[in-house]
């Protein structure tokens, strides 16, 4: 089973998107910041084939968490999508996100900017 992590500290968000990608199949583990994300990845030794960013959230930021992910050789190549309302004014290639979601975003683009990143798994 495909394993995703969303990181995003608006709850009903992130329960939504849960939702959504069960329905679709997928094993969906929900982190409310950077902080515990990156917690949760590193106790549980777990993959993840996606990850999904918030990018504005307390704690740590979703660019300082992609940062910590990309500086970390068994997560460096874990495609990662950013969510963001507004577009990202850092550069891509810099930061090394994979996709982005603009919020508010509906199922339909939520499920296949998803599958691009996991049916070429």
């Amino acid at each position: 089973m495909t394993s995703i992590m969303v990181v995003d500290d608006e709850y009903d968000i992130a329960q939504a998107i849960r939702g959504i990608l069960e329905d679709e199949g997928f094993e969906v583990e929900v982190c409310a910041n950077g902080r515990h994300a990156l917690q949760c990845i590193k106790e549980k030794d777990k993959s993840f084939q996606l990850v999904l960013i918030d990018v504005m959230m307390p704690f740590m930021s979703g660019l300082d968490l992609l940062k910590q992910l990309r500086n970390d050789r068994r997560f460096a190549k874990v495609p990662v999508v950013l969510m963001n309302n507004t577009e990202l004014k850092v550069n891509q290639d810099e930061h090394q996100w994979d996709g982005f979601l603009r919020k508010p975003f509906d199922c339909n683009s939520l499920i296949k900017t998803v599958s691009q990143f996991t049916e070429e798994r």
